[in-house]
């Protein structure tokens, strides 16, 4: 009896020390984890809600891995400041969109991915106005740790807007920076800092201004 009971326990304690090998294992190649903000695309058949609060807009969209190496995000935005720095002006608008992201490379936990925005913009203070949001080309770089799980990203975007009643587009030329912290296996936090120059073109001329902004948000996936 003793020796059955001795077999088993030798059986179990094989087993879990297989397991937490295993576990290790895909928690230093990363395949336990998940990142939304970086240049790394979800896993297949996984998606992921976010939420982002700030300045100058507050932002609402969902991740959809649609190959291993193309994930989409269709998006909302509540706009209710202006890009400029040096002519803050409040006002009210929309976005509708999807973010394109593509995976160009990855190394580890190095990863770099070319993405866009695309999207109709409405604004409808001081006489509703749309514009087409030309958001490209978005790059992205991300390095990532995996215990705890944190990434930090650095990267560069051009949300272009082409207003239709103003005749005018905005420019902003926006680098940015920040991280995302895997709380719990179902929830990260982030945050992320964009500044950088802004051109207004108008039929009268360009006009150059500065643009700044930060948002904190969070991320779910199911």
């Amino acid at each position: 009896m003793k020796s059955i009971f001795r077999t088993l326990l030798a059986v179990v304690a094989a087993v879990s020390v297989m397991s937490a090998t295993s576990m290790a294992s895909a928690q230093s190649g990363g395949g336990g984890g998940w990142m939304t903000q970086g240049a790394e695309i979800l896993p297949a058949g996984k998606h992921a809600f976010e939420a982002r609060v700030g300045w100058p807009s507050t932002d609402l969209g969902v991740h959809i891995p649609v190959m291993s190496k193309l994930e989409v995000t269709p998006f909302l935005t509540m706009d209710y400041l202006g890009y400029t720095v040096r002519n803050w002006v409040g006002t009210f608008g929309d976005t509708f969109g999807v973010q394109l992201k593509g995976n160009l490379w990855q190394q580890g936990p190095h990863a770099i991915s070319l993405g866009a925005d695309l999207g109709i913009a409405m604004r409808y203070t001081s006489g509703f106005d749309a514009a087409f949001q030309i958001g490209g080309p978005e790059l992205k770089y991300s390095y990532r740790w995996n215990n705890p799980r944190i990434a930090v990203i650095a990267g560069f975007r051009m949300p272009i807007r082409v207003w239709f009643r103003a005749e005018c587009a905005d420019i902003p030329m926006l680098f940015n920076a920040g991280f995302e912290y895997n709380v719990i296996p179902n929830l990260n936090i982030h945050a992320n800092l964009e500044f950088g120059p802004y051109v207004l073109a108008t039929a009268a001329g360009a006009f150059a201004d500065g643009s700044v902004g930060f948002q904190f948000g969070i991320s779910y996936l199911w």
